[in-house]
């Protein structure tokens, strides 16, 4: 089965949010997932708006970017 994951599914991958165990669930039982070209400027609007509003220290944030 194909799956596609926008950001916002993207994102509960990486980030301590209250679904994201069952979204990586789902995630590693998938052969295919799919996501847009622009997941990647969206993630990184993410994870710099984690910083600002202090809800993730930079050095967890680079690591999640990693």
């Amino acid at each position: 089965m194909r799956l596609y994951f926008d950001s916002a599914y993207v994102a509960k991958c990486y980030l301590p949010e209250i679904d994201g165990p069952r979204v990586r669930r789902i995630a590693r039982g998938e052969n295919e997932l799919h996501s847009s070209a622009l997941t990647w400027a969206e993630m990184a609007c993410l994870f710099h708006r984690q910083i600002r509003e202090k809800r993730l220290p930079r050095p967890k944030v680079l690591e999640l970017q990693a």
